[in-house]
């Protein structure tokens, strides 16, 4: 199963961490947008290490970045920039879809 994972809010990083854990530990596929105030989680959050660290793919909304001045360097090696285009794929793509 290819669960997708969209994050709006920079509220409750932890919950995000252990939705993404506990999906891997059964053999699923992560995927995530970060769009909104999630766009603090993915240049400063505990969200970060999704990517290095369990394989997820992590795409955050450009366009939000920019409306809240973070630049591209903000973001880890890793972290893909994107549009709500990304958004879009990642919905179509995935069997289930949580927004958080």
């Amino acid at each position: 199963m290819v669960l997708g994972i969209i994050v709006t809010s920079d509220r409750h990083p932890e919950h995000v961490v252990g939705l993404v854990r506990a999906a891997r530990e059964r053999g699923h596929e992560v995927r995530t947008f970060v769009t909104d105030e999630g766009v603090w989680l993915a240049a400063h959050g505990e969200i970060t290490s999704l990517n290095r660290d369990m394989g997820v793919e992590v795409t955050y909304c450009l366009q939000s970045a920019r409306l809240r001045n973070l630049p591209k360097e903000a973001f880890p090696e890793g972290i893909q920039s994107g549009s709500q285009y990304n958004n879009a794929k990642l919905i179509q793509m995935s069997d289930k879809v949580i927004t958080v």
